[in-house]
């Protein structure tokens, strides 16, 4: 086997063997990394599901506190008057609260009324025993001992388990006795598991604790909760994973077993990451064996064989002449030189052949020691040296260049071999060697690696280097220079497209700062609220820049010019979003009500309210099969007939969804309107809102709001500002001048944000007389 085999052969050997292990590495450890973060991924979703249900329920505790609080129930639960059931227990109302259920039930434990609904079909359900005696046998749902209790749970059944949630009966302004319970609750079956997996993005199921056939990764799961793990994590298959935890019912036992599973992208991820990397070593490592093998032949092989040829053709005497070819000048060039000169002496001397012979012999053996292991330093520096990029120079401390390597020399002003010998003052361009010889100077003073970056203008072009300087022996300094020009253009096109982002994001916020003044121009000027209303603020604090929140506000003459009699009316009204979708609607609102009252001359509130719901819905065209969009609002308006009236003065309010307060001497009244929103697809084009006539006494003041205020999260622990809290602030407030009274709730209001964003746009609007 002759030198190149056994060469090619042993670094097969090693590459293959170094390959080996590193997969073998690669494996153990990388994907070990990507099981773990797969484990934490999956740990992340189950809490994420917990965290969907958990909102389930706190949406329900927000529904029966508008439903228990509330005088109109207070008085059912007392005297079960068959209005309040006809009025708002009907099907479509119960399916607008998303619950699949409501339960009166009085502190005598008895059941004044209960309406369990299927939402998925919307109609009512008969076969309700089971259900009642479920929910009648917790008596946390069912008894209550004071104003502030509240039950809110998981509740198994026969079939699947319930989301319920109980609160006493009290009068709206939370004020007892207690009258009975109102349990409402939402059922937990494989349709509303879709919908929390669909809110979630997640693959959702659950199982009761105590089934009797669990499937076998349940079982799995339950094995390792009874052995303290919270949250197991295991995968199914090759293909998914899954997170496990147990939910507590009421009872605080384990009601069910919840399940997050989803595809395992991240184990995979993991696998094909390894299989590119041995893809690129094996590339790698044949590439070099090929360049090896290459060099090896180029350098070594072949000038040996040439005159391993030259000196057979003279031992055998079928050359030419008596001597070698001398056509080198490394080591080959003086073996042949040698081989030469012994010819020439063999010719001269033959009696001395003897002694000459065996000191060649000798001077051979040595040498091809020497030519072996120069052989294999040149060809492992060759390699080095060819697969580098860059420049290099080596230098005595004098600055004097001794040597160099350089891959490619069409970007050099100088060719290398011309500066061999002179000093680096000499050679580069002035403002260039005033900024490496500080440098160059360092690495001699310090023994540290110095390093700078500069531009050349080379060859008719303008290039980026790096040249880095470290000293290389006793009195030699090595410099490596390198092409950073790719990247410097990199970093140069980076910082034009920020600048065209920044640029296109400028005119975007320009152009919605200016729907903002737009939006500005349609709220009440001060002076028309105040022309009619002395005493009167409005506090307009949209999430965003524009916002889905309107204020409306017009006054007019009554009868005879001369008499002086001003009428006022006003609106507020809470579109669907915020920001620009939310603006557009109060455009469509706006334009609505200037034509209801303006062009019609329509003052009646819930006519206005009736006519309203029927522009939105068609212009919107919600009102056909086609309609792509679920767009409404809720809206309140107060009418004043003859605000300069000194005596018997009436205020006229209709409302959809939005609610008027009255303060008087302290005690905050709340007049709730209709709780039937407008324009949306649900919403009855037929339907006539109601008008409650308020009379008005001196002293009285009159506030609406929209949800924002109250919706609005905060505080430790973190929690809703709560209509009870705003109507005790509106109580505290009512003596304050109007002015004040605004400072006031925008001040209570930033309080209980604190630093948290803005959950949705703010409207309030007060007045009084």
């Amino acid at each position: 086997m002759n030198i190149r085999k056994k060469t090619l052969l042993t670094v097969s050997i090693i590459f293959v063997a170094m390959i080996a292990g590193i997969a073998e590495t690669s494996r153990i450890i990388v994907l070990d990394s990507y099981s773990h973060l797969e484990h934490q991924n999956m740990q992340t979703d189950i809490r994420r599901a917990e965290s969907g249900i958990a909102e389930v329920i706190e949406s329900l505790k927000s529904t029966a506190t508008d439903w228990a609080f509330w005088d109109d129930t207070y008085n059912f639960v007392q005297n079960s008057n068959t209005e309040y059931i006809e009025t708002n227990m009907d099907d479509s109302a119960i399916s607008v609260l998303k619950v699949n259920f409501m339960v009166f039930v009085s502190n005598s434990g008895q059941i004044i009324h209960a309406k369990f609904l299927d939402r998925v079909q919307k109609k009512e359900i008969q076969d309700t025993e089971h259900l009642l005696n479920s929910l009648m046998s917790v008596p946390s749902l069912t008894k209550h001992s004071d104003n502030e209790s509240v039950a809110a749970g998981v509740l198994m059944t026969r079939h699947f388990p319930v989301l319920a949630v109980s609160k006493p009966i009290l009068k709206s302004d939370f004020t007892g006795p207690v009258m009975g319970a109102l349990i409402l609750g939402r059922f937990l079956d494989s349709e509303e598991i879709r919908r929390i997996g669909t809110l979630t993005h997640l693959n959702l199921d659950i199982r009761a604790s105590d089934e009797p056939n669990l499937p076998a990764d349940f079982q799995t799961a339950c094995t390792q909760i009874r052995q303290g793990i919270s949250t197991p994590v295991f995968p199914l298959n090759q293909e998914s994973v899954a997170a496990y935890s147990v939910q507590n019912g009421l009872d605080g036992k384990p009601a069910f077993i919840l399940k997050a599973e989803e595809i395992r992208s991240i184990y995979h991820l993991g696998k094909k990451t390894i299989f590119y990397h041995i893809v690129f070593l094996i590339v790698i490592g044949v590439m070099c064996i090929l360049i090896l093998s290459l060099f090896l032949n180029r350098l070594v092989l072949s000038p040996l064989k040439k005159l391993n040829a030259e000196v057979n053709a003279v031992r055998f005497g079928t050359g030419k002449t008596q001597f070698v070819s001398v056509s080198r000048k490394d080591e080959f060039g003086e073996l042949a030189a040698a081989v030469n000169r012994m010819l020439g002496q063999l010719a001269d001397s033959a009696s001395d052949l003897q002694k000459r012979n065996s000191d060649l012999e000798r001077e051979i053996r040595e040498r091809k020691t020497a030519e072996s292991a120069l052989r294999e330093s040149e060809t492992r520096m060759g390699a080095i040296l060819e697969a580098l990029p860059d420049l290099l120079f080596i230098q005595d401390t004098d600055g004097v260049y001794l040597d160099y390597h350089a891959a490619d020399i069409s970007r050099l002003s100088v060719r290398p071999e011309k500066i061999i010998g002179m000093n680096m003052r000499d050679v580069l361009p002035d403002e260039l060697a005033e900024r490496l010889i500080p440098s160059f100077l360092k690495v001699i003073e310090s023994d540290t690696l110095q390093s700078l970056e500069y531009a050349l203008s080379v060859t008719g072009g303008f290039y980026w280097y790096e040249t880095r300087m470290v000293r290389c022996g006793r009195d030699r300094i090595l410099s490596v220079t390198r092409d950073i020009s790719g990247r410097k253009r990199a970093e140069q096109e980076l910082n034009r497209t920020l600048e065209k982002i920044e640029t296109a994001n400028r005119k975007t916020m320009d152009s919605i700062r200016y729907a903002r003044t737009i939006q500005l121009s349609l709220l009440p000027r001060p002076d028309i609220m105040k022309s009619c209303l002395r005493n009167t603020f409005s506090i307009w604090k949209p999430r965003d820049i524009v916002g889905g929140d309107m204020l409306f506000a017009d006054f007019f003459v009554s009868g005879l010019p001369e008499c002086g009699l001003c009428s006022f009316i006003g609106a507020l009204i809470d579109c669907t979003g915020h920001g620009v979708p939310g603006a557009f609607m109060t455009m469509i609102a706006s334009s609505a009500l200037r034509r209801i009252i303006k062009d019609e001359g329509c003052h009646d509130p819930a006519e206005i309210l009736k006519r309203l719901n029927i522009i939105v819905k068609t212009t919107l065209q919600q009102d056909t099969e086609y309609a792509v969009s679920d767009d409404g609002m809720e809206a309140g308006v107060y009418f004043i007939p003859d605000v300069s009236l000194t005596k018997e003065k009436t205020l006229i309010f209709s409302g959809a969804g939005l609610r008027l307060y009255s303060v008087f001497e302290g005690e905050v009244s709340v007049i709730r309107g209709d709780k039937k929103n407008i324009g949306y697809r649900r919403s009855d084009l037929d339907f006539s809102y109601s008008n409650y006539m308020i009379p008005i006494k001196k002293g009285i003041c009159f506030y609406m709001a929209t949800d924002g205020y109250t919706d609005q999260m905060g505080g430790q622990p973190r929690r809703r500002f709560g209509t009870p809290r705003f109507k005790k602030l509106l109580s505290e407030i009512s003596e304050e001048p109007f002015e004040e009274q605004e400072k006031i709730l925008l001040k209570k209001f930033d309080e209980h944000r604190e630093d948290r964003e803005q959950t949705d746009d703010v409207t309030v609007v007060g007045f009084g007389f």
